[in-house]
């Protein structure tokens, strides 16, 4: 019977793949936090519906960016080594309405309007497999791997 000889510690190898995943995670987290953020910005992709023209009499100039309050709508929870999971949430109703289309309150100062919707909160191509945003943090996190595996 042949003998196997254990040439790495595997406990030692686990702890640097956690925190290679971590890292991973938390990047492309950032990185969709940011395309949201510049998504809400740029107007839209695809380009947001135009604003009515009476929400341009209230002070709206572009779609979602009337008072800024759109761009802190996103919660973001970063990866933990216990908790392998990025996560970005809409703090607020007011973003998931927007994102879905709503109609506004038969009391409100506008009653019984449709407001278009305006998907704004979506992960952009460059995170989607085949994205370059996607392959650079892939790209890196393999070079880690392999780079774990030679110092262990």
């Amino acid at each position: 019977m042949a003998k196997s000889k254990q040439t790495f510690d595997l406990k030692k190898l686990s702890k640097k793949l956690d925190k290679i995943y971590v890292d991973g995670l938390n990047t492309l987290g950032r990185h969709l936090d940011k395309a949201l953020q510049d998504n809400i910005k740029a107007g839209g992709d695809p380009t947001f519906e135009p604003l009515s023209p009476v929400t341009k009499r209230l002070g709206g100039k572009k779609p979602l960016n009337r008072s800024g309050k759109m761009m802190k709508a996103v919660n973001k929870t970063p990866a933990t080594k216990s908790k392998q999971v990025f996560k970005l949430t809409i703090k607020s109703k007011y973003g998931g309405l927007h994102h879905t289309g709503y109609t506004t309150d038969p009391k409100s100062m506008i009653p019984n309007k449709k407001v278009p919707a305006r998907k704004w909160f979506m992960i952009p191509k460059s995170i989607q497999p085949g994205g370059a945003e996607l392959e650079k943090v892939m790209t890196n996190i393999r070079m880690q791997i392999r780079s774990a595996w030679k110092k262990i």
